[in-house]
């Protein structure tokens, strides 16, 4: 899937890959994608890929989405369905709680008893 939402990524008809975020923010925003997946710095991204055009480049860059990814699909393959269900239930479950209390005291900072408006 990876490799077909990047083949589908926005560019624009330059061979020449670099960045430039006013005057090709599509290639641009690819390239910060690249580095964030990679480690590896724009400037070093450019040089390799400066002259190779827009398919060789999106190629290595949904490969080092798919490597960045890797580890969590893995990790996410060894957890329990269940347990991942209960961390989620029970996180709502706090969520829900805080935002009620958060509620009451604005609330009660408004002078606005909301149960109160409907005796």
């Amino acid at each position: 899937m990876i490799f077909e939402k990047v083949k589908k990524a926005v560019t624009d008809s330059e061979r020449e890959i670099y960045f430039d975020e006013e005057k090709r923010p599509a290639v641009s925003n690819l390239l910060l994608l690249f580095s964030l997946t990679s480690g590896r710095s724009i400037e070093e991204i450019v040089t390799e890929f400066k002259d190779t055009g827009n398919k060789v480049f999106k190629e290595a860059l949904a490969e080092s989405i798919d490597a960045f990814l890797s580890p969590m699909r893995a990790r996410r393959e060894q957890l329990d369905e269940e347990y991942v269900k209960n961390v989620i239930k029970e996180g709502t479950k706090r969520a829900q709680d805080v935002a009620q209390e958060t509620l009451s005291r604005v609330r009660e900072h408004m002078k606005f008893a909301y149960p109160t408006i409907f005796h």
